[in-house]
C-alpha cells in the first residue's frame, strides 16, 4: 500500500479535477461551466494580454475613460 502526502492546496486541486472527471462521465456538461475551474480556465484565456484600453469591453461593461490607473466603465458611477 502507498500513502499520499499532500498540502491542503493539492488535495484542494484533486478534489477539483475528480469532480470535474465525474461530471464529464456522468454527461453534466452544463455543470461543466459553472466548475470553479473551469471558470478560472475561461477568464485566464479570455483575459486580453495587454493593458486595457478604452473602447474594450470588461465583464462590468466597456471601458469609457482611463484616467489616473482608474477606468470608467459605462453604467458605473
Amino acid at each position: 500500500m502507498n500513502t499520499l502526502h499532500l498540502t491542503d492546496e493539492q488535495l484542494i486541486l484533486v478534489e477539483h479535477a475528480l469532480d470535474f472527471y465525474s461530471r464529464i462521465g456522468i454527461g453534466q456538461f452544463d455543470r461543466i461551466k459553472d466548475h470553479p475551474t473551469f471558470e478560472r480556465y475561461l477568464e485566464d484565456y479570455c483575459r486580453p494580454k495587454r493593458d486595457p484600453q478604452v473602447g474594450d469591453r470588461t465583464p462590468q461593461g466597456e471601458i469609457l475613460e482611463i484616467k489616473d490607473g482608474k477606468a470608467l466603465i459605462n453604467g458605473s458611477l
